[in-house]
C-alpha cells in the first residue's frame, strides 16, 4: 500500500484496511484525493474502470465492470447518489436457475463475484442523508499531522538519508560476520530504535506542517475561492525544507525548518488571498500555532474575541467614571471565567484605583507594566485580556500598526479612515512613518480626518491634502452649476441650456 501512495500512518492504514475488507463498498470522504491515487495505482492492473454519475454512459459501464469482475471508481461524487445504483451498494445480488446477477436499473447484470466499487467524493464536509450511511461504508480520508510527516521524510533528503543509511549499513556489514547471531540480531534491533528516533525528532516540523495546511484549508470558510490542494502545499514544504539552512544540531534545524515554512506559506497564502482577509489568515495561523503550543488556551481565546456577550448587567457598581461600562462587564466576566488568574481582579480594582488610573491614562499601555502583580503572573496572551478590558482600543491600533508595516513592504495602498476619532494614536502613526526609510515605490498611504485640534502637525506637513467639504457627486454640482446660472456669452447661449428632450434637463 505505501508503493501505491497510501501513506504509512495509523489513520490511513486503518482506513485501507476498512477500504479493501469492509462488508459494505467503500465512500471515501476524500478531499485531497490520497485516496483516489493509492485506488488508481492498487487497481490498475485489474483494468479499473472510473466514471461519475454525470457521464451519460456511466451505467453502461457500471454494468460491464459488474459483468467481468473489474473493479469500478465513482469519482467526484456530490451529496447526492443516484439511486439507480442502490441494488449494487446493498448488493442485493440473486441467483436462479444456477445463474448469479444483480438487477441495474432495468436490465439483469450477471454477477461476477470479483466486482468491487468504489465512490469517492471531494467534498470536506459531505452531508449525507441516514440511508447512504446504512447502504456504503463512509471513510474519511482527511489528513493529520502524521500525514505530513511520512512527507516530510521523503523531503529531508540528506540529514535523515544520510543518519539512517549510516545506521543500516553498520548493522548489515555486522551480520556477515557468521559468529554470534544473537548479538548481531541485537545490534539490528538498537539500530531499528535508532531510527526511530531519529525520525520522531522530525515530529514538530510536520506536526507545524499540518497546522499551516489546516489554517489554509479553513479559508475556505471565507470565501469559497480559497480552495488549496494538498499536492500545491507539498510542493511548498518541500522547497521549504531544501532551502532552509542546514544545521547539526537537530533543535537548530528544526527551528530553520519551522521559520522558513511559516514564511513561505505565508507568503503563498497571501497571494491568492484578497487585501481584507490577510490580516485575517495571519491571526489564525498565529493563534493555531500558539494553540499548539499550549500557550493560548481556546477559553481565553473566546475571551479575547468576544467579551462578554451577556445582556444583563451585573449587579456590582462600576467603581469609578473613566472605565467604560462595557469595560467594567468584562472584567466582570474575566474574574468569574478565570479566578486563578482574575479572581481578585475587581477587588484590586477598587482597592488601588489611583494605580489604575494612572496605567490607564498612558497611551501606550500596554508597553508599560501592568499594576500590581499583574505584570509577572500573567501570560503574553492574558495581557492581552487584561488590556482589552481597559482600552480595547489598543488591540485596533496595534492592527492598524501592522497593516502599515505590511503595506510599506509589499507596495500596497493603505487608507486609515476618521483618524480624528483617535488623535492621541496619531502620535504613533507619526514616529512609525518616521521610521520608514526605503518604502517601496508603489507604497501609499491615505489618511481621511476632519478638522481636529491636536492633529500631529508632522503628518499635516509631509502629506499632499486635499480638502472636500462635499461628496463627490455634490463637489461636481456644486462646481457645474454657477456656471450654468451665468454661462459665458461667448459660449453658450442662455437659450441653449432650456432645450434638449430629458425631462431633468429645467433643473
Amino acid at each position: 500500500w505505501g508503493s501505491q501512495g497510501l501513506p504509512p500512518d495509523e489513520l490511513s492504514v486503518h482506513n485501507g484496511i476498512l477500504t479493501t475488507r469492509a462488508s459494505r463498498f467503500p465512500l471515501c470522504i476524500d478531499p485531497q484525493q490520497q485516496a483516489l491515487n493509492w485506488i488508481k495505482r492498487k487497481e490498475e492492473k485489474n483494468n479499473l474502470r472510473m466514471a461519475s454519475f454525470n457521464d451519460p454512459d456511466f451505467l453502461k459501464q457500471l454494468e460491464m465492470a459488474i459483468k467481468y469482475g473489474n473493479p469500478f471508481l465513482f469519482h467526484d461524487v456530490d451529496e447526492y447518489i443516484d439511486p439507480v445504483i442502490d441494488n449494487v451498494l446493498e448488493k442485493n445480488i440473486k441467483t436462479a436457475q444456477g445463474r448469479t446477477f444483480i438487477i441495474l436499473g432495468d436490465k439483469e447484470v450477471d454477477y461476477d463475484p470479483n466486482f468491487k466499487l468504489y465512490l469517492n467524493t471531494k467534498l470536506a464536509n459531505p452531508k449525507y442523508s441516514p440511508s447512504v450511511f446504512g447502504k456504503a461504508m463512509v471513510i474519511n480520508y482527511t489528513g493529520g499531522p502524521s500525514r505530513f510527516f511520512a512527507n516530510e521524510f521523503q523531503k529531508a533528503g540528506l540529514d535523515f538519508g544520510r543518519q539512517a543509511l549510516s545506521f543500516r549499513n553498520r548493522s548489515l556489514t555486522a551480520l556477515i560476520d557468521p559468529w554470534d547471531v544473537s548479538e548481531k540480531l541485537k545490534l539490528a534491533e538498537k539500530t531499528a530504535v535508532d531510527i526511530d528516533k531519529l525520525r520522531d525528532g522530525y515530529r514538530p516540523a510536520a506536526k507545524r506542517g499540518a497546522i499551516l495546511f489546516f489554517v489554509l484549508s479553513e479559508m475556505a470558510l471565507v470565501n469559497i475561492m480559497y480552495q488549496y490542494s494538498l499536492s500545491a502545499f507539498l510542493d511548498v514544504f518541500g522547497l521549504s525544507l531544501r532551502k532552509s539552512m542546514p544545521d547539526t544540531i537537530l533543535a537548530k534545524r528544526l527551528r530553520n525548518i519551522m521559520d522558513t515554512l511559516t514564511f513561505n506559506i505565508y507568503n503563498y497564502g497571501c497571494t491568492g488571498l484578497f487585501e481584507k482577509h490577510k490580516l485575517l489568515f495571519s491571526f489564525n495561523m498565529t493563534i493555531k500555532i500558539e494553540q499548539a503550543d499550549h500557550r493560548v488556551p481556546q477559553e481565553e481565546l473566546d475571551f479575547f474575541l468576544k467579551g462578554n456577550l451577556s445582556l444583563e448587567k451585573s449587579a456590582r457598581k462600576k467603581p469609578c467614571l473613566w472605565l467604560a461600562d462595557q469595560g467594567w462587564e468584562d472584567i466582570i466576566r474575566l474574574a468569574e471565567l478565570f479566578p486563578e488568574k482574575f479572581g481578585g481582579l475587581t477587588d484590586d480594582l477598587e482597592e488601588k484605583l489611583s494605580d489604575w488610573k494612572a496605567w490607564y491614562d498612558i497611551d501606550a499601555l500596554e508597553q508599560t507594566p501592568f499594576p500590581l502583580h499583574y505584570n509577572s503572573t500573567l501570560t503574553n496572551f492574558q495581557k492581552l485580556l487584561l488590556l482589552r478590558c481597559f482600552r480595547v482600543d489598543r488591540v485596533y491600533r496595534a492592527v492598524a500598526l501592522q497593516l502599515l508595516e505590511n503595506a510599506v513592504a509589499r507596495g500596497q495602498w493603505l487608507m486609515l479612515q476618521n483618524c480624528h476619532l483617535l488623535v492621541k494614536w496619531l502620535i504613533d502613526l507619526e514616529k512609525a512613518v518616521e521610521r520608514i526609510t526605503k518604502p517601496h515605490p508603489d507604497f501609499r498611504l491615505w489618511l481621511t480626518t476632519d478638522p481636529t485640534k491636536g492633529f500631529p502637525i508632522g503628518i499635516l506637513q509631509k502629506s499632499l491634502k486635499e480638502a472636500s467639504e462635499h461628496g463627490s457627486q455634490t463637489l461636481v454640482a456644486a462646481s457645474v452649476c454657477p456656471t450654468l446660472k451665468n454661462p459665458p456669452n461667448h459660449l453658450i447661449g442662455a437659450d441653449d441650456l432650456t432645450r434638449g428632450e430629458h425631462p431633468k434637463l429645467p433643473e
